[in-house]
């Protein structure tokens, strides 16, 4: 089954790497692709990463502008579930954790899932918004604990008492806290790529710089009477002022639009972060891999069961948006909910233990290998066109 899969998908990549590379060499032909910044764009991963998020951050924000409502229906319905597994392979799957604390985080997942899951079956059996607050806080509290018993930092004490302060407010308030969440999460994944996913790249400032802005633009609501009069307000059923007051429950109309402009806008970069940035930088080497490179170290981290599972859910929600579009995006974003609670325990746990954890060591002695061989290959090849003895 394994060897089936994968030669399926090596066969449907295939022709479309072959076009990546037509279109790459005829690029490469140009006068233009002579400039410096576009040899660095193809050669350096830390110039080619942040540029392309940058372009994608102003596209998502004309987007925003002109048509938040498609964002808001097609974003999470092609690319909610890819996100969420992007996050849980490159704060989970591909990290040394101690195994008790996977346990432990799995356990709070599988809860806070649960609970969404009830409130969605009977609305009338759903467990009261302060206990799926309060599962997400102890989450929280867990991993700060955890990160202090195990790195034993300076500052864990006060990543330890900001933990408990946002369990505090969680439970104490758990209406607002989930719509602070619901709007601040996008942002931790700029944070997490910023911070611990940098890896050298020098450019992260542009689309950090771009995204804040946008959003403080769009949040200022200064563009309502442009979206108005100009822009889509209704897109497969969802109207942008329908999506104000899901998103911005209680608050007046004007502040509530401009938040829902605002978080179409941030989601898009969320997804952009996870799906480009973040997997850029937890890998070695500077160049652009192929289609078929990246979709075998997806399975070889997942396991083919576990990318197959990937890719069947993400088929099947976009199949959903096609039939129920409105339903199975509110769907897929409230099942996603555990994840904006897995990045702020997966950062809970780095402050407190004060460093990254690495790659696994087993992955990461065969990411070395695999990139010494390439490199010593790039250099035969040179010595062999140089006419060098011994190539």
């Amino acid at each position: 089954m394994t060897a089936f899969t994968e030669a399926v998908t090596e066969r449907a990549l295939g022709p479309l790497d072959e076009l990546r590379g037509a279109g790459l060499r005829a690029l490469a032909g140009q006068p233009l692709a002579r400039a410096p910044f576009l040899r660095a764009m193809v050669r350096r991963r830390s110039t080619r990463i942040p540029v392309l998020i940058s372009v994608h951050g102003l596209a998502a924000w004309l987007l925003a502008v002109f048509a938040a409502p498609f964002l808001l229906v097609v974003g999470p319905l092609f690319l909610a579930v890819p996100h969420v597994a992007a996050g849980l392979r490159h704060l989970v799957v591909r990290r040394a954790w101690p195994r008790w604390w996977l346990a432990g985080s799995a356990l709070f997942a599988i809860a806070m899932l649960a609970t969404r899951l009830l409130a969605l079956g009977d609305p009338r059996r759903a467990a009261p918004l302060f206990v799926e607050q309060g599962l997400g806080a102890a989450w929280i509290v867990f991993s700060a604990l955890s990160g202090a018993l195990v790195g034993k930092a300076r500052r864990s004490g006060f990543v330890l008492a900001g933990a408990l302060a946002l369990a505090a407010v969680a439970v104490a308030w758990p209406r607002a806290s989930r719509v602070a969440l619901v709007h601040g999460h996008n942002l931790v994944a700029l944070v997490l790529w910023a911070s611990l996913f940098r890896r050298g790249n020098r450019l992260v400032w542009l689309p950090v710089a771009i995204v804040l802005a946008g959003a403080v633009v769009l949040g200022s609501g200064a563009l309502i009477p442009f979206t108005v009069r100009h822009g889509l307000l209704s897109f497969a059923g969802l109207h942008l002022f329908a999506a104000a007051d899901w998103l911005a429950p209680g608050l007046p109309d004007a502040a509530a639009i401009a938040l829902a402009m605002s978080f179409a806008f941030l989601q898009s970069a969320h997804y952009a972060v996870w799906l480009a940035g973040v997997p850029a930088a937890d890998r070695p080497g500077e160049g652009a891999r192929s289609l078929r490179v990246a979709a075998r170290a997806f399975a070889a981290d997942f396991g083919t069961a576990g990318a197959v599972t990937v890719v069947g859910l993400a088929g099947a929600v976009a199949a959903a948006g096609l039939l129920h579009p409105d339903r199975a995006q509110r769907l897929v974003l409230s099942l996603g909910m555990f994840h904006a609670w897995l990045e702020l325990a997966v950062a809970a746990y780095v402050l407190a233990v004060g460093a990254m954890v690495p790659q696994r060591r087993r992955e990461a002695r065969s990411a070395k290998g695999k990139e010494v061989g390439r490199d010593a290959v790039l250099a035969a090849a040179r010595d062999s066109l140089a006419g060098r003895p011994g190539a």
